[in-house]
């Protein structure tokens, strides 16, 4: 009984975000979101900032905080 397709394959990551986040432990430190400002903020640990527009998530716009 061959069970190879069972298991689980370290192999190195495909996708650019991927890479990112498993190979150099990319993580968020903190987000800050603001609906005045239309504006969602997120601190990574590599010191980046990301900003987007809050609209840009619709699935946000019933959010309660």
């Amino acid at each position: 009984m061959d069970t190879s397709k069972d298991k689980i394959v370290n192999k190195r990551a495909s996708a650019p975000i991927d890479q990112l986040i498993f190979e150099e432990g990319l993580r968020m430190k903190n987000s800050w979101f603001d609906r005045e400002l239309d504006l969602i903020i997120v601190l990574l640990n590599n010191k980046k900032v990301l900003k987007r527009p809050l609209s840009d998530f619709k699935l946000l716009a019933g959010a309660k905080e």
